[in-house]
C-alpha cells in the first residue's frame, strides 16, 4: 500500500458494506478520514497522536479512533491489524437507537475514549470484531454486523463514551485543518506557497502557520517536505526512477537540498536508503 495513499477520500470497503481490514507495519503522515478506526498492536509499540495528544500503545492492546480526529502514529518494531468502517452502515433504517447510541458518535457530540485497557467487555469484543474480519468480509456479514454492535454495546456499559467532547479544539479548526491536510496531500507535489496553503482555509499565513503547527507539531512547510520524503522513497523502491527523478516526481527542484532534507529526516543520504531497501523489497 502507497504511504500516501490513507487518506479521508480512500474507499474503505463496498458501498453496501463500507468496512475494510488491514494487516500492516507502516502508518501514515497526519490524516483524517470520517471512519471509525479500531486498531490492534501485534508486535511492538505504537506512539500516535490523535488530536495531538501522545497515546502509547503496545503488542495485545488496542486503540480507537473517532471519526474526523486527526491522527498520526511512528512505529517501534511494529506489526498491526486496523479496521476501518462506516458506522453510518449501522444506521441504514433510523430508528430510536440508530439515533441514541450511534449518530452521537458519528457526529461527534460525544467523545469516544480511545484506550481499552481496564475495560474487559470492550476489549474482548473489539477482539471478537478482528478475529471475524480476520476470517472474511464476504461470508460473514451478519457475524460482523453482530460484533459491531456488541463493540457499541460495550462502550457504553463501560462509561467509554463522554457527553461533552473534550478535544480541546472547535469542530471548526478540526474542520479547516482537516481540509488544509487533505488539499495538502492532494498537491503537495506541486510548487505550493504558504499563501495557497492559507487560501484554502481562509486564513492568514500568520494564523495558518500557528494553528497548523498547534496541530502537528509541524510547520507546513516541514509537513510538506515529510510527505515529498515518504513519497521520494517509495518511488526509489518500488519503481525504476532514480534518485533524481525520484525527487522531482515528489515535487523537490532541487536535488541538494532533496538530498540535505532527506539527510535530517532519515539519516543516511537517498543513494544510500535506495541501495538499502531497494533490495529488500
Amino acid at each position: 500500500m502507497k504511504y500516501t495513499d490513507y487518506n479521508e477520500k480512500k474507499k474503505h470497503g463496498e458501498p453496501n458494506f463500507p468496512l475494510e481490514y488491514y494487516y500492516v507495519n507502516r502508518f501514515e503522515p497526519l490524516h483524517w478520514h470520517k471512519e471509525l478506526e479500531f486498531i490492534r498492536i501485534k508486535t511492538g509499540t505504537m506512539k500516535i497522536f490523535l488530536d495531538n495528544i501522545l497515546y502509547t500503545v503496545n503488542a495485545g492492546e488496542q486503540i480507537i479512533i473517532q471519526s474526523g480526529t486527526l491522527h498520526r502514529g511512528v512505529l517501534e518494531n511494529c506489526f498491526y491489524e486496523c479496521i476501518v468502517f462506516d458506522p453510518a452502515m449501522l444506521c441504514k433504517h433510523k430508528n430510536d437507537i440508530a439515533e441514541t447510541y450511534i449518530m452521537p458518535i458519528i457526529n461527534r457530540r460525544v467523545a469516544v475514549f480511545p484506550l481499552t485497557a481496564g475495560k474487559p467487555e470492550t476489549y474482548d469484543s473489539i477482539n471478537l470484531l478482528f478475529d471475524e474480519c480476520g476470517r472474511s468480509l464476504t461470508n460473514n456479514e451478519l457475524d460482523i454486523y453482530a460484533a459491531l454492535y456488541k463493540v457499541f454495546s460495550s462502550l457504553y456499559k463501560e462509561n467509554m463514551i463522554s457527553q461533552t467532547h473534550s478535544a480541546g479544539r472547535t469542530e471548526k479548526q478540526n474542520q479547516t485543518v482537516g481540509k488544509i491536510i487533505d488539499w495538502i496531500q492532494n498537491n503537495y507535489t506541486e510548487n505550493l506557497t504558504l499563501s495557497d496553503i492559507a487560501g484554502v482555509g481562509n486564513l492568514s499565513t500568520k494564523y495558518l502557520c500557528r494553528l497548523f503547527k498547534d496541530y502537528t507539531l509541524m510547520t507546513p512547510v516541514e509537513y510538506i517536505n515529510n510527505l515529498r520524503i515518504e513519497n521520494a522513497c517509495h518511488l526509489m523502491i518500488y519503481s525504476d526512477l532514480s534518485v533524481t527523478d525520484a525527487a522531482l516526481e515528489s515535487g523537490f527542484n532541487d536535488l541538494s537540498y532533496f538530498i540535505k532534507i532527506f539527510k535530517r529526516y532519515k539519516g543516511i543520504t537517498p543513494s544510500e536508503y535506495k541501495k538499502t531497501y531497494k533490495s529488500k523489497s
